[in-house]
């Protein structure tokens, strides 16, 4: 299967621009499972990443109460959040090369936790709600 440039450039403005990025794709390109697919990954990516970030800062809190080991921890744990930052930042470029040269990308720890957990059929679960409503109308949302 050729990939097309449209879909190339689609999904690496999913990494590119990240959450608009994501939301242009699952807009625009819904059909698209090579965008969809990147658009993914990237969702997870900025997911892992803001995750880091809270998480940091609220170790940081907790850890400011701690008298004399409080900053030595917090300058070991703020070089382990640079680490997995420079780890995010690494797998966007490879997410990019990958999505412009028309191939998946698999991204360790993270292509099996979006694969499972994120899901941009969100409009198929008012399903049952709207074909009891007006089926015409359920027709037209499932086939988004």
């Amino acid at each position: 299967m050729r990939i097309t440039i449209s879909s190339r450039l689609a999904a690496a403005a999913a990494y590119l621009f990240s959450v608009l990025g994501v939301a242009f794709v699952v807009l625009a390109k819904r059909k698209d499972p090579f965008a969809v697919l990147h658009a993914k990954r990237s969702l997870g990516i900025f997911v892992f990443c803001a995750f880091i970030g809270i998480s940091w800062f609220i170790l940081l809190m907790l850890l400011s109460m701690l008298p004399y080991v409080g900053f030595p921890l917090g300058v070991i744990f703020f070089a382990v959040v640079m680490a997995a930052l420079g780890y995010c930042a690494v797998l966007w470029i490879y997410g990019i090369v990958r999505a412009l040269r028309g191939r998946e990308a698999r991204f360790p720890l993270l292509s099996d936790w979006t694969d499972r957990w994120i899901r941009f059929g969100v409009f198929k679960v008012a399903k049952p709600v709207a074909a009891k409503v007006q089926p015409e109308i359920a027709e037209k949302i499932i086939d988004c």
